[in-house]
């Protein structure tokens, strides 16, 4: 079981990933009819307010997202992706340094974590923080070397820097394995 699961029954885990999928394929009505039965018998159970701060997010709710992921995170200050979910919603309200220190605090309590490792270095890059954003997004591809998004934006960055050569080697690394890339074809 999974441990941020703790404290539900099976049929109320089922409909929170079914929520977390609709979710990660950007159909937010379906995420929340699946989370309507959890949000009733565990409004305040961590999992679940991640979930509604997820579907809050992706309404453009950002007031919202953040005090419900706020909740959550106060109950799981330790949790990884709890950090690496707030950075997002931080991000996408447009809060970029407030974002950055939730996915550094992400980066620290997990390093294995190479999505945080990538946001970390989208959010720098937004932040115009260039040598950072090299670092993390050179963090994220060590750890997962098929993420084609990191090493086409790690890709981006050594350009931007002049270092040529290392742009045009990690853009045919990602045409290697996504031949119809078109941002690693614009940028070599």
């Amino acid at each position: 079981m999974n441990p941020r699961m703790q404290g539900l029954d099976h049929a109320t885990m089922r409909q929170i990933v079914a929520a977390s999928q609709a979710l990660d394929a950007g159909r937010v009505e379906v995420a929340s009819q699946h989370l309507a039965r959890p949000q009733q018998t565990h409004p305040e159970h961590p999992e679940v307010l991640r979930m509604r701060a997820g579907i809050h997010g992706m309404r453009g709710q950002h007031r919202e997202a953040i005090s419900t992921m706020q909740r959550a995170l106060s109950q799981r200050p330790e949790d990884a992706l709890y950090h690496n979910t707030m950075g997002t919603l931080l991000g996408n309200a447009g809060a970029f340094d407030v974002a950055v220190t939730a996915f550094r605090r992400a980066c620290q309590l997990q390093p294995d974590m190479a999505v945080a490792w990538y946001n970390l270095g989208v959010m720098l890059t937004r932040c115009v923080r260039n040598d950072e954003a090299v670092a993390a997004l050179q963090e994220a591809v060590t750890l997962a070397p098929g993420h084609a998004a990191a090493r086409a934006l790690l890709g981006e960055q050594l350009r931007m820097q002049g270092n040529v050569d290392a742009a045009a080697a990690e853009y045919r690394r990602v045409l290697l394995e996504q031949p119809q890339a078109g941002m690693a074809w614009w940028g070599l």
